[in-house]
């Protein structure tokens, strides 16, 4: 049962209150058998393939293999969401990457990485890299935009930028920053309408939330005022 955050009209802006009323919960106590499967229940049933301390290419169809052995404990969309997750880290893309054996839930080899599959695992790699560094670079742009106290249009015509790179680069920053704030503004209103302390949110989420991060979050959002959480600056240059 899931119980929906109220107070939303504490938050700076009516879309932001919508999005916090339509897509995040107060997590309600735990059921008896956890409602998704998380990756260290993974590693806590599968220690030789999804261990903390390994991360190895896993044989093809192994997804019938764990639903098998949990005989029915979580559901078969729950189990590929999971593995979903886990072979679209970092650390299982590198894996991939490097070639050799694949594994079964048993730790023993069960197949081949082809070449195929290796040079993907690299293009993923590279794909990821370039979209951390885009985003990177677009909130950098933002910053300086602000930080120079002139227009966008000033800004852009100071710095000899192209017009309709600077234009789309600098309207996603914007949209990116205040997609991150709806998102931390949401998690931080649900933890305050549920009465609890950090470490009781973060155990009935069921892995979703880390205390550290739910942490940061909330001092984020204290220490925002409603001026910097409504946002006044402009997405398209004037």
């Amino acid at each position: 049962m899931l119980a929906y955050a109220k107070g939303s009209q504490k938050i700076g802006s009516p879309w932001l209150g919508e999005l916090i009323m339509s897509h995040h919960f107060i997590p309600d106590a735990p059921p008896t058998a956890p409602a998704h499967l998380r990756l260290k229940d993974l590693a806590r049933r599968f220690p030789l393939v999804f261990g903390d301390a390994v991360c190895k290419p896993l044989k093809k169809g192994i997804r019938n293999d764990i639903v098998a052995a949990l005989n029915g404990q979580f559901s078969d969309k729950s189990v590929r969401r999971a593995i979903g997750f886990f072979t679209s880290s970092q650390r299982y893309l590198e894996a991939v990457q490097l070639g050799g054996p694949r594994y079964g839930l048993d730790g023993e080899p069960c197949g081949e990485v082809s070449a195929e599959e290796s040079a993907h695992a690299a293009r993923s790699l590279e794909a990821k890299k370039q979209s951390r560094e885009d985003r990177w670079n677009r909130s950098r742009l933002v910053k300086k935009v602000e930080a120079s106290g002139l227009s966008p249009r000033h800004y852009m015509q100071r710095e000899r930028l192209d017009e309709r790179t600077f234009q789309s680069n600098y309207a996603k920053g914007l949209n990116e920053r205040a997609e991150r704030r709806a998102r931390r503004a949401a998690l931080v209103a649900s933890f305050d309408a549920s009465g609890l302390t950090i470490e009781e949110f973060v155990e009935r989420s069921r892995g979703r939330y880390r205390a550290d991060k739910l942490a940061r979050a909330i001092e984020k959002v204290r220490a925002m005022t409603p001026q910097a959480e409504t946002g006044q600056a402009r997405a398209e240059p004037t």
